[in-house]
């Protein structure tokens, strides 16, 4: 299930596509690319994970503050998107 998401998180969401596509990255890779500040960036991922844009993972068991992120395919979005009436 999919939400609509505010147009400042699909401008990153955009960026975000354009680079790593369905490929998975790392926080650190993605504030190379978005030209806005930390802080801004991990409230553009929540509400990208939070509305079904994005999802993440720890893969490293021995350093559980890494976190993998990977993008959902828009068209898997917009099959999925909802909107509330």
């Amino acid at each position: 299930m999919g939400f609509p998401v505010p147009r400042w998180c699909l401008k990153n969401y955009v960026i975000l596509w354009k680079e790593f596509k369905t490929n998975p990255f790392l926080f650190e890779e993605a504030i190379k690319y978005i030209n806005e500040e930390e802080k801004l960036i991990r409230i553009v991922f929540h509400k990208l994970q939070k509305n079904g844009w994005m999802y993440s993972n720890r893969p490293d068991f021995l350093d559980q503050r890494k976190k993998s992120f990977w993008l959902i395919s828009p068209n898997e979005i917009f099959e999925k998107l909802e909107f509330s009436k």
